[in-house]
């Protein structure tokens, strides 16, 4: 990818797993990542949930002990609600 993202298979995450992805209930958006994750890609999580929430989508960044990589960021995309 031209960001230099690399997608790999979620692991301990989701309800259903389906090939490199898996789905789970939710809505908006969660960035999660590895509570030892370094600074600043924690403040990319809140900055990029902040972002996302300026613009009417529900989200949040959050510590999650099941990112076992500290330069893993997992995002989990829910469902909008309907209005």
């Amino acid at each position: 990818m031209a960001a230099g993202w690399i997608k790999v298979a979620p692991i301990g995450f989701g309800d259903i797993a389906i090939g490199d992805a898996a789905s789970q209930f939710g809505r908006g958006v969660i960035l999660q990542y590895s509570p030892i994750a370094k600074t600043d890609l924690r403040d990319f999580c809140e900055a990029a949930a902040k972002e996302l929430y300026q613009e009417g989508i529900a989200s949040k960044a959050e510590a999650d002990s099941r990112v076992n990589d500290s330069e893993l960021l997992h995002v989990l995309v829910g469902t909008k609600p309907l209005n």
